[in-house]
């Protein structure tokens, strides 16, 4: 422990508790509070039905979050493109909430939302072809 000799002479301190106020200090001993409410102790982790109180959380099934298909959306038709986008960055936030049904919708999303961004492109290109070509007089 680093020797703290404070103004009035009062000898070696703990610098942390000259300035905090002892009521508010945490035992290291105790738990540290939950990020979840009805999570286990320490864990941070929201509660699972079924698994007592301080076991380990259970491995989720891996979601996919299709980044991949959303950058391609975006490419094909912009507005659903951005949305893919934001679907696709919340797989990852559903599954750190242990939220895997959520998750998966999320998942199902984007992937909807590239087969309609890949219709529309196709609609309009077939379109743009169509009317290119039966426009030209001689």
């Amino acid at each position: 422990m680093v020797s703290v000799t404070d103004p009035q002479g009062q000898g070696d301190k703990d610098p942390v508790s000259q300035f905090s106020d002892p009521a508010l200090m945490h035992s290291y001993a105790e738990s540290p509070p939950s990020a979840y409410p009805g999570s286990a102790p320490g864990y941070g982790y929201p509660q699972q039905a079924g698994r007592p109180a301080g076991a380990p959380p259970q491995a989720w099934p891996p979601v996919p979050s299709h980044w991949f298909l959303a950058g391609l959306s975006i490419v094909l038709c912009l507005p659903l493109g951005v949305a893919a986008c934001v679907y696709s960055s919340r797989v990852r936030v559903l599954l750190m909430r242990g939220d895997v049904p959520g998750a998966l919708r999320a998942s199902k999303r984007v992937r909807l939302l590239f087969w309609i961004s890949l219709a529309i492109a196709v609609i309009l290109y077939v379109v743009a072809l169509a009317t290119q070509g039966g426009s030209s007089t001689s």
